[in-house]
């Protein structure tokens, strides 16, 4: 049984191949831009995703029984400003690695995100119909609907993570330690809200919900409805930081390029009627501080060392 994990050079993608690589299952990684090595029973491999023969030709010679598509553009600012690269990247690659998975009998997990709401209003159902405000947002929801139009029984997840990750891709948390690490003071936006959970406690769900089956258009994220201020100081708070140094500060105060979505928190009353244990952010937060030293983190280095 082999999964294939594109995006593997991401934060989620890296975390599934380490833990992958902790369970000892046969696992390939697909990289383009950063490379990731093979550690113990997981390989890497290299594959430009936007070129659909290459795709197929992978897919083929692999023969994966579950492919779990995290390679996406994630930087909004950047899709914003070339709208044609983000669709490229977010919804035409999503339907080549579909359409791939389908034809060779594979299981579909395609991982989407929260931003594909307008933020107008919180605790957002698989229903509620999405408003994405940026490229990014737009693009990926062009992703699901080409996933779904392609391989009707993927599972299709929105998220919103937090993790250890790569030297070259670091997650809000650890860009909030790292702040604190340095006594410097750290905004945190009282005016945007999120349902947070960690890499490795999606990772898990994932497993969850490919045993069991389950297909469609699922919401798997953290239990707690938190601001991004009150998530950094739960970061301080996890790692015994000085709370004081996590500062209020407003979105709307800003000047982004990008509109920003005031309030993108998920709704996981689906997921747990599957049987998925949703974390809140405090439990989630010690597990990751658990994981800073140990078996994961150095699975994770070898894969992702220069």
């Amino acid at each position: 049984l082999l999964m294939l994990i594109t995006g593997a050079s991401g934060l989620l993608g890296s975390t599934l191949l380490a833990q992958a690589a902790l369970r000892g299952e046969d696992a390939v990684g697909v990289w383009h831009s950063n490379e990731v090595h093979g550690h113990g029973s997981v390989r890497a491999t290299a594959c430009d995703l936007t070129h659909p023969s290459r795709v197929v030709e992978l897919v083929s010679r692999l023969k994966p029984t579950r492919v779990v598509h995290c390679a996406s553009w994630t930087d909004v600012d950047a899709c914003e400003g070339d709208p044609e690269r983000a669709f490229i990247l977010n919804a035409v690659v999503a339907r080549t690695v579909a359409a791939a998975a389908s034809r060779a009998g594979a299981r579909l997990v395609h991982i989407s995100t929260d931003a594909v709401f307008s933020g107008s209003q919180g605790g957002h159902v698989e229903s509620d119909e999405p408003r994405p405000l940026s490229v990014y947002g737009r693009t990926k929801l062009a992703g699901e609907l080409a996933v779904l139009d392609e391989a009707p029984s993927a599972l299709v997840l929105r998220t919103a993570i937090y993790g250890w990750g790569p030297p070259w891709r670091r997650s809000l948390a650890e860009w909030v330690l790292a702040r604190l690490g340095e006594g410097t003071p750290v905004p945190g936006f009282t005016d945007v809200f999120f349902t947070p959970i960690l890499c490795n406690d999606l990772g898990t769900a994932i497993g969850d919900l490919l045993t069991n089956g389950r297909e469609g258009l699922v919401h798997v994220a953290g239990a707690d409805r938190v601001s991004k201020f009150d998530f950094a100081r739960a970061v301080a708070r996890a790692f015994d930081f000085d709370e004081d140094l996590v500062q209020a500060a407003r979105s709307s105060d800003v000047d982004f390029s990008v509109a920003r979505a005031g309030d993108l928190s998920l709704d996981t009353t689906l997921a747990e009627n599957y049987g998925v244990a949703i974390p809140r952010v405090d439990a989630g937060l010690l597990r990751f501080r658990a994981l800073m030293d140990g078996p994961f983190r150095t699975s994770l280095d070898a894969l992702t060392s220069p």
